[in-house]
């Protein structure tokens, strides 16, 4: 009799239930992947199998490409609008396309894909941001599936485990087949990054730096991951992870400055200020949310969300539960990425105006202004798979089958199919576009409702 059979026997029923299931999945996988051209194989048709399924969420990203938001009303707008020359030498506004900001720091990743997106015909833009965002979306899987990430989880069927999670994560539609959000996916992959075994490949070693730079110079993360990348350093003394911190302080000091000089100003509130709108964020949009989904917590938000203090109360104090022990039993490489989603999740609440109702209410509305809860949304189900597999409690571990048994069945088949991008008749204005005289300027409106795309026919 095998150790697992000799700890099945011990234990209870639902406990005998766990071991034997992941006792079969651990099996298969280790199966499949016991030679090094089998396990080539395997991943290579599981990361295909991958991108399928986050496809299958909103297929109308690749088979009906429209542009969203900022996609077409900034990055592509700017790029089609002025050149590469002169977007680096604009003089009118002091600032180029690269150099502008938006919402307050830069996001160099999209403008640069941008400049790219110009060179295909109108009708085919929207797809190649879109292809892009899926790549981006991908990234992470690898990192995911490499040894360098037993740090998180040490099983490499666990981990795969945590793939699945990851393409299936509920309430993730903001930042999900969106080129304009994809920067959310490069962040997560800055903290795993900062977090991995150190790599051991002179391409591994490029392919980090590349990304932990287009992630500091596409959004306000570098100054997040500071104090992270510092304090792996300290235990890490090495080259590799000196050059992590150097980029992410000389990255902090330039968003910083564009923040502090930019039009579009930020105003920070205490945390003790915005503690009340922290714990509605916090249960609604990364407990309730996460656990059931989307679409399940907007019907308690529309309902008896904020008529049973209670029913907050309890989300509260489960997610303090979890995060907590967590928190407290976990290794670093799961503290570290806890408290980066926190703090990404703080700085997005107490970075609105106070009094400014709007930015309060997108905040707390189910469904958006999320990327700013993505990392911390992820991050609970890694520590809720990390309690299963890893975790020596056994009533944690039941609590924690049963949270990820209820979002397995209840908010991942509420949120698989993500809202559809209207078009608003794209390919309509696409032909006026097209035999529009130069000069013309032509009005093309995208989702959501009341955004448009201002190009300038040349």
């Amino acid at each position: 009799m095998t150790n697992l059979d000799t700890i099945t026997e011990k234990s209870s029923t639902p406990i005998k239930l766990y071991l034997r299931t992941h006792g079969f999945v651990a099996a298969v996988i280790q199966k499949m992947s016991s030679s090094s051209k089998k396990k080539l194989f395997f991943y290579t048709l599981f990361i295909i199998f991958c991108v399928i399924l986050m496809i299958s969420r909103r297929p109308g990203s690749i088979f009906h490409a429209r542009f969203y938001a900022e996609d077409g009303q900034a990055w592509y707008a700017d790029a089609y609008n002025y050149s590469f020359l002169s977007n680096i030498f604009r003089p009118d506004s002091g600032f180029s396309a690269f150099t502008r900001p938006n919402s307050g720091y830069l996001l160099t990743f999209q403008r640069l894909l941008a400049q790219i997106d110009v060179l295909f015909p109108l009708r085919f833009a929207p797809l190649f941001f879109n292809i892009c965002a899926v790549a981006v979306q991908t990234l992470p899987l690898f990192y995911i599936l490499s040894s360098r990430m037993e740090v998180l989880l040490p099983k490499q069927w666990q981990r795969v485990i945590l793939c699945v999670v990851y393409v299936a994560l509920p309430n993730s539609f903001e930042v999900s087949l969106i080129l304009t959000n994809s920067n959310w996916r490069l962040a997560l992959l800055a903290i795993f990054i900062v977090i991995a075994r150190r790599p051991v490949t002179k391409w591994q070693i490029i392919a980090d730096i590349a990304i932990f730079v287009t992630t500091c110079l596409t959004g306000p993360f570098a100054i997040f991951l500071l104090p992270f990348i510092f304090a792996k350093y300290l235990t890490e003394r090495n080259k590799y992870r000196l050059s992590l911190l150097m980029t992410s302080v000389a990255c902090s000091i330039l968003q910083m400055y564009f923040i502090r000089n930019s039009h579009t100003k930020i105003f920070a509130r205490g945390v003790l200020y915005a503690a009340k709108e922290i714990i509605y964020v916090f249960t609604g949009q990364v407990i309730m949310g996460s656990l059931i989904g989307m679409h399940n917590y907007s019907y308690l938000f529309r309902g008896i969300w904020f008529t049973l203090p209670s029913l907050r109360s309890a989300s509260l104090v489960l997610g303090a539960i979890i995060f907590g022990w967590i928190l407290i039993k976990s290794n670093f490489a799961m503290r570290i990425m806890i408290l980066y989603g926190t703090l990404i999740m703080l700085g997005g609440i107490i970075s609105i105006r106070p009094g400014e109702t709007t930015g309060m209410i997108l905040m707390i509305f189910p469904g958006t202004s999320v990327r700013y809860e993505f990392i911390l949304i992820f991050s609970l189900f890694t520590g809720l798979l990390w309690i299963v597999f890893v975790g020596k409690n056994d009533i944690m571990r039941m609590l924690a089958i049963l949270l990820l048994f209820v979002a397995a069945f209840v908010a991942v088949p509420s949120d698989w199919v993500f809202p559809q991008i209207h078009g608003y008749h794209f390919y309509h204005y696409v032909n006026i576009f097209n035999k529009a005289r130069k000069g013309t300027v032509v009005k093309i409106p995208i989702y959501p409702n009341s955004w448009k795309m201002i190009l300038i026919k040349h």
